[in-house]
């Protein structure tokens, strides 16, 4: 096993590698590097009570196109309007007829 000085954030992922004869600054450890450590996967790592676990970051996911995301909402407030507009019309038919009840023509 390699030993390197790592630096690590608050839930334990390495922030910073440097070989022996190099540092991360203050508050690194001197530990050894699990076995299959590479520093391309050096994120994947969590030292977790003096014991190496491997939990690889999430894929980060690629922000939706914010003009589709408008336009299905637009779509959608349009057909609110629509049901809107539909049900005052059929307020206003039955008050007129209720008018028509109460008054007589």
């Amino acid at each position: 096993m390699m030993k390197l000085y790592m630096k690590f954030d608050a839930v334990g992922r390495i922030s910073s590698v440097a070989s022996e004869g190099f540092h991360c600054g203050e508050d690194e450890v001197l530990v050894d590097a699990p076995e299959g450590f590479t520093l391309d996967n050096a994120r994947d790592w969590r030292y977790v009570d003096g014991a190496w676990v491997y939990d690889p970051v999430p894929e980060a996911v690629a922000p939706s196109d914010p003009v589709v995301m408008w336009e299905a909402q637009n779509t959608l407030l349009k057909a609110q309007i629509q049901a809107l507009e539909a049900r005052g019309e059929f307020l206003e038919d039955c008050i007129a007829e209720m008018a028509m009840q109460v008054y007589g023509s």
